[in-house]
């Protein structure tokens, strides 16, 4: 359930707001011309692309336990850059106990040793952890929610290097 597409510079202007490229135009052949350019989005097709919360800009679902990976070819790796970040916190310990973004340096989220961050709060409570570097070629994104706060969740960048 999660959003997630390319950005070609000169394509839907400047904006890399997913919202603003998925309706640039108006109507639902923005959407379709979208779909048709950016998708399957590879990293030489566009160099940057970006993956959302599901429902961003708008707040994220209740009960969401959802996940996405992201990979890349053999020896490159995988930079994340969040844009946008408003994830349920736990009081003031940051635990992210209720609703979290759990990020791993792996194809998967059951492989040992690969978890790099669990994230919730905003942009400045992850300024250490932004951007995230992978170091193989697969990052795997896990958001959970819980049933009761629901905030606007995230939308990041990512790109090859």
């Amino acid at each position: 359930r999660y959003l997630f597409g390319c950005f070609k510079p000169g394509l839907f202007g400047h904006s890399l707001d997913p919202s603003v490229a998925r309706f640039h135009g108006g109507g639902t052949n923005a959407r379709a011309r979208t779909a048709e350019l950016c998708r399957p989005a590879t990293s030489e097709l566009c160099p940057v692309q970006w993956v959302t919360s599901h429902g961003f800009p708008q707040n994220y679902l209740p009960n969401s336990n959802d996940v996405h990976t992201i990979t890349v070819p053999q020896g490159r790796r995988i930079e994340l850059t969040f844009t946008s970040f408003d994830i349920e916190v736990t009081g003031t310990s940051f635990a992210c106990a209720y609703d979290y973004l759990e990020i791993y340096d792996s194809p998967t989220t059951t492989a040992s040793g690969t978890w790099l961050a669990k994230l919730c709060g905003d942009l400045d409570t992850i300024r250490n952890h932004n951007p995230i570097e992978s170091t193989s070629n697969a990052m795997t994104l896990n958001f959970y929610s819980d049933s009761s706060v629901q905030k606007k969740g995230f939308n990041a960048t990512w790109t090859e290097i």
